[in-house]
Parts: C-alpha cells; sequence; structure tokens
C-alpha cells in the first residue's frame, strides 16, 4: 500500500493546499517530533516484537532458526501445523457475519425525515470506498497485531467538492503516544505513519522540496538505530534511493496539527482540516486495539494462543521422530559395529547380527508409550486451541441434527469469549461511521446525487444540497446534509439463518394442511431470499383480491337447470301448436262439409262468413296462446338468471370468510 500523504487541507474548489507557517509557535519543531516518535520506539519495543512474531505465526512461519537447527542435529523432522491462521480466520468469519450496518436516527423531531437520507449518504461513503472488505481485513489485522484502523483522505472530486477516501493503516507503519492506555486511543496526544517512499514519489508529494531532497539523498542518514528484523528503522536508504517519511499528527494548543517530515526536513504542515459535531479538530487516523494489557501494550489473539500452538509444532514433530527410530537395548560387544547396527535397526527390513551369548532387543514398550503420550498430550493442546473462541457450534460443525435454540445456546457461549473483541470492533466502527458523517457535513457543499443499492439490490438516487426556490420566490437549499442533526447506530440482528430453520422445521411437524391453510406464514419462515419472499407474497395477495372462481360443480347444475327449463317450455309451445291445428282442421273440415250440404247460395255465404270468423277467432286464441309461451320462457330465463347470481353471491361470501381467518 502507497502512502497516502496528500496535505489535508481543503479550498472551495476541491484543490488541497498545506501551510508551512510557523508563526507563534503554531506548529511544533521536528526535533520534538522526531523525540515523540522515539520515545514510541523505546517504550513499545516489547510490544513491536510481539506483534512481529504474531504475523509470523500467523502466516506459518513458527520455527526459529536456533529450533530448527537443533531439530535438524536430531534428525528430527520440521512439522508446523498452523492451528492460529485457522482460528483467527473463524474469529472474523464471526464478525463479519454478524450484521453490522450503519443506521442514522434524528437528534430532534424536525430531522426524522433527513436520517433516511443521512442513511443513504452514508452508505454511499463506504460502497464508494469498498468498505465490505476493508472491514473485513481491518478484523483480521486487529486479531493478528492486535491494532488496525482506518486514514482519512481528501481528494479532489468531479462535484466540485472533494471526496472521502478511506485507506487501511498497517500496525508495523503506525506510531502513537505511548502513555495512552483507551482501546480507540481517544486519550493519545500524537500519532502517524513512518513509510519508506520512493524518491521520484516524495518530489510528486512535495514538488517545492526536491531540492532539500536531493541533499537528503546525498547526506544519507542522521540516525544510527537497531535495525528491525522486519522493516529498518533508518531514515535513508542511498542504496536504494528510498527515504523514510513521516507523517506525523499531534494536539497543540489545543487542537489537532499535522506535519510532513524526513529527517529534520519538514516537508509540509497544517491544522486538521477534520471537525467533529462540536466544532473541534481530531486526528485523519481512527485506531482500535484488540486487548491492551496492564503495561498499555496492545495485543491480539496470537499471544494466548502462541505456546499451544509451539506445543502442537514440536509434539508433532517429537511423535514422528519416535515413529522413525527405534530404541535399543543392547549389552556390551553384542555387535562388532555399533553404528552399522544402528542403521540396520532403524530400517523396517535391516539385518542385524548378534554376537553368541550376548543379548540385544528393541525397547519397543518404553518406546510406544512415550509414542502414547506424546499424542495425548499433542491432543490437549489442539484442545486448548480449539476450545479458545468460536467453538464448532459458532462456525456450524457438527450441529446437523440441532435444533434452532440448541445451537443458538452453543454459539452464544463461544461469543462469550469474543465480546472484549466484539465490543471494541463495533465502538471503532460507529466511530467510523460518525466521523464520516461529519467530514461530509463540512466538506460536502454543492449539489451532487448518490445512488445507493438497498437490501433488495434496487438502486435508489437520493439529490442532496439542492437549490431550489420556495413559495415567495427565495433560494433554498432541499436535503442540505450540513443542517441535519442525527447520529448513528448500528443496526444489528440476531442469527435469523438458525431461527428460520428451526421454525421452518417445526412448521413443517405440523403437516401440509397447515401449511396450505397459511401460506403466507409458511413463506415467512422459510430460508428464502427476501426479494424471492416479497415477490411470492404479492402474488399470494393479487390472488387473494381477485374474484373467485364460480364452482364448476354448482355452474354444471345450474346450466343443466336452466336447459331443462327452456326444453320445457319449448315441449308446452309444440304441444299447443299441435293441439291447435288439429282444432284448425277439425274446424275447416266441418265447415267445408257444411257448405257442400248447403241448399242455397245463401246458405253458403252465411257459411262462408261463419268459417272466417271461426278462423279469426281461432287466430286471436293462437296469438294469445304465443304470448302465454313467451311470458312462460321470459320467467323462465329470469328465475335461471336469479339461481346464478345467488350461486356467485354465495361463493364471493364463503371466499372473503375464508380470507379472514389466517389474520384472525
Amino acid at each position: 500500500m502507497q502512502p497516502s500523504l496528500s496535505p489535508p487541507e481543503v479550498t472551495s474548489s476541491g484543490a488541497i493546499t498545506a501551510s508551512n507557517d510557523d508563526s507563534a509557535g503554531a506548529y511544533l519543531p521536528v526535533d520534538k517530533l522526531k523525540k515523540q516518535y522515539y520515545d514510541y520506539l523505546g517504550a513499545k519495543s516489547a510490544e513491536i516484537e510481539e506483534a512481529r512474531q504474531a504475523r509470523h505465526y500467523y502466516h506459518g512461519d513458527q520455527w526459529t532458526e536456533a529450533e530448527i537447527a537443533v531439530l535438524q542435529r536430531r534428525k528430527q523432522p520440521v512439522v508446523t501445523s498452523n492451528r492460529i491462521e485457522r482460528k483467527i480466520n473463524a474469529v472474523v468469519g464471526i464478525v463479519e457475519k454478524l450484521r453490522q450496518d450503519p443506521k442514522a436516527f434524528a437528534r430532534t423531531p424536525k430531522h426524522e425525515q433527513g436520517a433516511d437520507l443521512a442513511t443513504a449518504v452514508m452508505r454511499y461513503c463506504l460502497d464508494n470506498n469498498d468498505w465490505k472488505s476493508k472491514s473485513t481485513r481491518n478484523a483480521r489485522l486487529g486479531a493478528v497485531d492486535g491494532i488496525a484502523g482506518c486514514e482519512f483522505d481528501l481528494e479532489p472530486g468531479d462535484h466540485g467538492d472533494p471526496d472521502l477516501a478511506i485507506h487501511i493503516v498497517y500496525a508495523d507503519t503506525f506510531f502513537y503516544d505511548p502513555r495512552s492506555f483507551d482501546e480507540g486511543f481517544t486519550d493519545a496526544r500524537y500519532m502517524g505513519i513512518a513509510k519508506w517512499v520512493d524518491v521520484d514519489q516524495a518530489k510528486e508529494l512535495v514538488p517545492a522540496k526536491s531540492a532539500e531532497i536531493d541533499d537528503l539523498m546525498e547526506e544519507g542518514s542522521d540516525i544510527t538505530s537497531a535495525a528491525d528484523q522486519d522493516r529498518e528503522r533508518v531514515w535513508v536508504n542511498t542504496s536504494l534511493k528510498r527515504l523514510r517519511m513521516v507523517d506525523h499528527w499531534y494536539i497543540n494548543k489545543g487542537r489537532w496539527c499535522w506535519t510532513l517530515y524526513i529527517g529534520n526536513t519538514v516537508m509540509m504542515q497544517g491544522v486538521s482540516p477534520f471537525h467533529d459535531k462540536k466544532g473541534k479538530t481530531f486526528p485523519r487516523y481512527l485506531m482500535f486495539s484488540a486487548n491492551v494489557d496492564h503495561d498499555g501494550d496492545r495485543y491480539g489473539f496470537v499471544r494466548s494462543l502462541k505456546s499451544a500452538q509451539d506445543e502442537v509444532n514440536m509434539r508433532r514433530s517429537k511423535a514422528l521422530h519416535l515413529l522413525n527410530s527405534r530404541r535399543v537395548i543392547s549389552e556390551k560387544g553384542a555387535v562388532d559395529d555399533v553404528a552399522t547396527a544402528q542403521r540396520e535397526w532403524a530400517k523396517p527390513d535391516g539385518w542385524v547380527e548378534i554376537n553368541p551369548g550376548l543379548k540385544m532387543e528393541p525397547d519397543d514398550a518404553a518406546s510406544q508409550a512415550d509414542f502414547k503420550g506424546q499424542l495425548e498430550m499433542l491432543q490437549e493442546a489442539k484442545n486448548e486451541i480449539e476450545n479458545f473462541g468460536p467453538n464448532p457450534a459458532l462456525i456450524g460443525q457438527g450441529l446437523e441434527d440441532s435444533s434452532g435454540r440448541a445451537i443458538a445456546l452453543l454459539q452464544q457461549a463461544g461469543m462469550a469469549e469474543l465480546g472484549p473483541y466484539l465490543s471494541a470492533f463495533k465502538n471503532w466502527k460507529i466511530r467510523i461511521y460518525r466521523a464520516i458523517w461529519d467530514i461530509v457535513t463540512e466538506h460536502w457543499k454543492a449539489e451532487r446525487w448518490i445512488r445507493v443499492t438497498d437490501d433488495q439490490d434496487v438502486a435508489q438516487f437520493f439529490q442532496i444540497n439542492k437549490m431550489e426556490v420556495d413559495q415567495y420566490g427565495h433560494p433554498t437549499i432541499v436535503n442540505a446534509i450540513g443542517s441535519m442533526d442525527v447520529d448513528f447506530i448500528i443496526d444489528e440482528g440476531p442469527d435469523t439463518i438458525n431461527q428460520q430453520a428451526d421454525s421452518a422445521a417445526t412448521l413443517q411437524a405440523l403437516g401440509p394442511q397447515f401449511s396450505q391453510q397459511f401460506p403466507e406464514l409458511a413463506i415467512e419462515l422459510s430460508p428464502l431470499e427476501s426479494r424471492v419472499k416479497t415477490l411470492m407474497l404479492s402474488k399470494i395477495k393479487q390472488k387473494q383480491s381477485a374474484p373467485p372462481q364460480p364452482d364448476p360443480k354448482i355452474a354444471a347444475d345450474a346450466a343443466t337447470k336452466q336447459a331443462q327449463m327452456v326444453a320445457d317450455g319449448h315441449k308446452v309451445a309444440a304441444d299447443n301448436s299441435l293441439e291447435w291445428r288439429k282444432a284448425q282442421l277439425q274446424a275447416l273440415t266441418s265447415i267445408e262439409v257444411a257448405r257442400i250440404g248447403a241448399k242455397s247460395d245463401k246458405d253458403s255465404s252465411i257459411l262462408a262468413a261463419r268459417l272466417e270468423a271461426a278462423i279469426g277467432f281461432g287466430q286471436m286464441a293462437q296469438d294469445h296462446i304465443n304470448a302465454a309461451q313467451d311470458r312462460a320462457h321470459e320467467a323462465v330465463q329470469n328465475d335461471a338468471d336469479r339461481q346464478h347470481e345467488q350461486d356467485l353471491a354465495a361463493q364471493q361470501a364463503q371466499a372473503q370468510q375464508a380470507a379472514q381467518q389466517p389474520a384472525a
């Protein structure tokens, strides 16, 4: 990681400037700053060495050169079973498994609407700086080195305001006030980082000091301190053309100041541009410690695991050595060449000749007892490491047949040992969130859009510092984040996976009928993704609000009844028509017979008149019959329609009653 040593004073246009004015003792002199740095190196030498060894143990470098030399003389194998790395990785996994998202809440009632916007701004800043990855790495660094944290940097942005950058600070480059005992370094009077930089990089950072940087390369180092085994503690490396640059932050006259220097040469200096809600300055470095001992030294988990890890390595090496060697009890002179006999005894197919009358036999019983003892003590050392911090229940091992409640109890027991570390890590995160909000509200003045992706992977856009005209025609700023009075908490949640699995198993034991009757409850308790649950619940709600489909059996009965009524009406009409035709034919026949038998034309005329009257009367009767048939058919159709409407109303009432039962 390259050092982020950009000067931290920002103009309104986003350009970064620094001040070299040291009038009236505004800044401390370099010799006093260097003395502070040397005080740290002298007082914290044991802490620095312990952190260096912790990094080596985490990465598997767990044997010293002297120990390796002794093993080689014994012809004993060098075995490394790195259980520290697995344990610390499990701790980091548990920390990141916990939901620890920032959430803003208003300090006053009038700022309640701005809490959601503040949460969106915070998430935007964290997403831009890849906070998920950096948070995980800081959790690991804190567990290993005992010290971890971040530094803030103001970079020129494209909105007219500076953008906030967050970088990881590594413990082997960080120094601080050795009198500090607080796990969050809140009582430290100074802190900073010291890093090697190339000459060209130093000139790019401070172009005005190019000549002085060249002079430093010619003069060489003015410091002759002891060399660290991992990184040299000298100021100038003339062979590689590198310089040791120090970014030193300190309190002077009640405010945090900073000085960037190499050796005795000041590159830049200034006052902290970061202010909290009370207007007080704070440094660019926000750090935390996993543990602080009685001497004020910071340390991680390796201190508690180092002894057991050494025992695991040494006992495994000794056990393998016992398997590869063999102890022999012999009388003096039993063999002619002792060295040859030793080599042959060590071979699986060795051949040893013994002089007559002398005894020579292997001590296998004692060797097996030694080997068994080594294995038993090896298991004790393994258990010592396994029982520290995250137990198997906490990382989800061996819990296939356990209930959710049992898993939760076992995990709570494992989390108890991590309580101090989790508390320090959580408090550090809250301080990071509050510092980010303070920096953003101080330096973001221009209008800008921010894009935030919520938990459902839905993109949302917010506009902040928007200039508008109010109802009186006066310019006003909408969503002015600088005027929002909010605070941040960590929105934590339980281990919902185990609880949902336990509830889903209970629901399954109730049977499929219960799930069919209460589908919403079954979906809520299922381990599906949130967006899938939302989609399924919305479809169920749409189906319930839609009008119910008619019952096929009732609809078929109504159709059959209606068809029967129509058929009966047609049958009556057909019967009436047949009777009318018969009567008409009989009347015509009778009239025709009477006319033939008439004695005169007058009688014939009278018969014709009677015939027409009879036919007319018959027609009127037929019209009356047809009208009656039409009315009867209409009545049948109306009865069928009313019966169908009543059936549909009954079905809707039953569906509404069934939909209201789960809510009750």
